[in-house]
């Protein structure tokens, strides 16, 4: 019916996956296809979420900088 998706089998005596139609997925999962927000030119600079971003980049790059 849909797509064999080969490769993607983890059983030793299983066979490969067979894709669905789309309408069979749940809605959350093509919103995972969309573009993540651009913190840096957020229009809320104070916001917790902007915030906990510029935290976590600081983090990231003082323990590159070790």
């Amino acid at each position: 019916e849909g797509t064999v998706m080969k490769g993607l089998n983890v059983l030793k005596d299983g066979s490969d996956p067979v894709a669905l139609a789309d309408d069979q997925y749940p809605a959350w999962l093509w919103l995972l296809f969309e573009p993540k927000p651009d913190y840096s030119v957020a229009a809320n600079r104070y916001s917790r979420s902007y915030m906990r971003h510029q935290s976590q980049m600081k983090i990231k790059t003082n323990a590159l900088k070790k």
